[in-house]
């Protein structure tokens, strides 16, 4: 290999080395402080987004409480609870008790209609058999039969009855009232509402009308749920006014949908007589903790969303995951928990459904604040910030997160235009200085060349002795090229020297050959 060629190996060797180290370095310290950076700023972010999810939170809670508050104490409501209780009371002695065929035809509903939607809305299937009308009053099997089992009106619009026009003062109560607790129920998106008698804990009233209607939730079927415990709250109330939540749990009545209770007394005559109850909108919490759907367009990218755990660990409101892709959600969930992708499938929903527990919802539940890097509900690496919410006396957690990924996509973006300027600059500075090594190791290799080509000449046996090699002006090359000029000098004076020698010895013989013939001659 050329002395030039080992020049320019051994420079851009140098060149790419170092290169390689400074820009590794380079990227290495840009891309750790754009992570900071961009961490610092999502921190900040998805701690905005959990405040104001929990104010709007807070106020949606403080707004249901200041309704029932002043509903409760509403003279109309007060005026339909006086009416309702004895009118409820008073039913059956005035209607006269369900015949064997209407006790078979609300039996049925029970065992069919009710079954058929429940199993409809959930993977494990129920079966409602035997005597399923027992400990139920003949009071609440009239009312269920008249409002539900033999209402014309379809499963799910029960409301829609008015008035049974069948000569009972209850009928004329609810004829009167009604429309307008209906037309509250809808306007604010209640799912239902409920007044509930104190001392029986009868249901005497309630606007959708399922299957806790005019049971006792004080000894009824469903005392120990979320209602019932709502209105336990209510009666021990200690003055008007007071307001008291139930947690978020799943409700049989309602097909084992999540549902949450609030309630408040209501007093007459300075005496509290009744409990109004709300079953609380469930979409209308879920728009506020989703943010209508608006995830994009309200800051949250691509993968941020917020959510609220309940204490049993599981999702108040919808993932928005799936809301996004279902199929692709419950495809996915099938890999590791199949019956939970079953469930969430057959129900269309993962409110009360998805666990969603973490260690920052853990954090939550103790009362702590806070931002941290996690696994979250999904198996996805997150920024999770999380903060405890109250509901009632009731805790829960609030997370505001995003993917790690997609917090950090703009450091790829970095990396990579920092790698490719990287490469571009290598490649002009490799190019430069290969010219230039090449350039200038021609002016460091021409000497050389040139002594060279004088030692092949010389060895040829045609060399010209009188050549003398210029200074090339670098040291060491100047140095061998001395060393040359006066070793050819040296043989030049002793080539010299010899001939002058030759001659004389020429000379001589000549001489000698002169005199040796004129002796001879003698």
């Amino acid at each position: 290999m050329s002395l030039k060629a080992r020049l320019l190996i051994a420079i851009i060797s140098i060149l790419l080395i170092a290169i390689v180290m400074m820009g590794g370095v380079s990227v290495k310290v840009a891309v750790s402080e754009a992570e900071d950076a961009l961490t610092e700023s999502v921190k900040a972010r998805l701690i905005s987004q959990n405040v104001q999810t929990g104010e709007a939170l807070e106020e949606y809670f403080g707004f249901i409480t200041s309704q029932i508050r002043a509903k409760s104490s509403d003279l109309a409501t007060v005026e339909a609870t006086e009416q309702f209780i004895p009118a409820f009371n008073q039913y059956v002695s005035q209607r006269s008790k369900l015949n064997s065929a209407q006790k078979s035809q609300l039996s049925s509903y029970y065992s069919s209609d009710f079954t058929q939607q429940y199993n409809n809305s959930n993977p494990e299937p129920i079966s409602i058999t035997g005597n399923v009308l027992g400990g139920l009053s003949e009071t609440t099997l009239a009312l269920q039969y008249d409002f539900i089992a033999g209402s014309s009106q379809p499963l799910g619009g029960k409301d829609g009855l008015i008035n049974l026009n069948n000569g009972a003062a209850y009928s004329q109560v609810h004829n009167r009232f009604h429309p307008s607790f209906r037309n509250f129920l809808k306007e604010f998106g209640y799912y239902d509402i409920f007044i509930v008698d104190i001392p029986t804990g009868n249901i005497v009233y309630s606007v959708f009308k399922e299957l806790d209607y005019a049971t006792s939730i004080k000894t009824g079927p469903y005392a120990g749920t979320g209602i019932g415990k709502a209105f336990s709250k209510a009666v021990n109330a200690t003055e008007v006014g007071q307001v008291f939540y139930s947690e978020f749990n799943q409700y049989r009545p309602s097909y084992d949908a999540l549902a949450g209770f609030v309630s408040s007394p209501i007093y007459s005559n300075g005496k509290a007589v009744a409990v109004m109850i709300f079953q609380m909108p469930m979409d209308r919490i879920n728009n506020v903790l989703t943010h209508h759907s608006k995830w994009k367009e309200k800051g949250f990218g691509e993968t941020g969303e917020t959510y609220l755990v309940n204490g049993q660990g599981n999702l108040v409101n919808e993932s928005r995951a799936f809301v996004e892709d279902r199929a692709g959600y419950v495809k996915k969930l099938k890999k590791k928990f199949p019956n939970l992708a079953k469930k969430i499938a057959a129900k269309d929903t993962t409110i009360g459904l998805q666990p969603a527990g973490s260690a920052a919802a853990n954090r939550a539940f103790k009362g702590e604040s806070g931002f941290d890097q996690m696994i979250d509900y999904h198996d996805a690496e997150v920024f999770s910030s999380f903060s405890p919410v109250s509901i009632g006396e009731y805790n829960y957690a609030l997370l505001a997160e995003m993917e790690v990924a997609e917090a950090l996509r703009a450091t790829v973006k970095v990396r990579n235009n920092l790698i490719t300027s990287t490469l571009i600059e290598a490649l002009l500075i490799i190019g430069v200085s290969v010219v230039l090594v090449m350039f200038f190791s021609a002016r460091l290799v021409r000497p050389l060349n040139r002594l060279g080509r004088t030692c092949e000449e010389l060895s040829e046996g045609e060399g010209d002795l009188t050549i003398q090699l210029n200074a090339s002006g670098i040291p060491e090359i100047d140095r061998i090229s001395n060393g040359f000029n006066v070793f050819i000098g040296q043989i030049r004076d002793i080539i010299g020297q010899v001939k002058i020698d030759s001659d004389s010895l020429s000379s001589a013989s000549q001489e000698l050959s002169v005199i040796t013939s004129q002796s001879a001659n003698k």
